[in-house]
């Protein structure tokens, strides 16, 4: 699976690792900051509030995943994971529903952390 260096974290599932992502968004366009983004190749805006993350590497399983938006003029974006796909296409994909309704993202900049697994060996 991944093969990097990973450094020690706390976890009872075993082999977790947290990737983190970090993208300003302007007109419904991602732009992934490099240095806050580790683990994650891309980060797109994909259609209305559609936010794709595409990883790296390939992991095992997927454990968990948030998204935060700061500095929006929107204070009630909700972030709902619609997809993962990380031991194939190595995506996420969130979309931002308000009102239970989809819409569209406004400029701010969008914190990113997925957990995964890089083993199915279990705990």
């Amino acid at each position: 699976m991944a093969s990097r260096n990973f450094h020690r974290v706390q976890s009872l599932a075993r082999e977790s690792k947290v990737l983190y992502a970090k993208a300003t968004m302007s007109s419904n366009v991602a732009t992934k900051v490099v240095n806050d983004s580790v683990g994650v190749a891309s980060v797109v805006v994909s259609g209305t509030g559609t936010v794709t993350v595409t990883l790296d590497d390939k992991y095992n399983a997927f454990l968990s995943a948030s998204i935060q938006s700061v500095g929006s003029a929107t204070v009630d974006h909700k972030f709902v994971i619609t997809s993962e796909d990380v031991d194939g296409a190595k995506t996420v994909v969130f979309k931002n529903v308000e009102g239970a309704v989809e819409a569209a993202i406004d400029d701010c900049t969008i914190h990113i952390k997925i957990e995964v697994k890089n083993s199915s060996v279990a705990r």
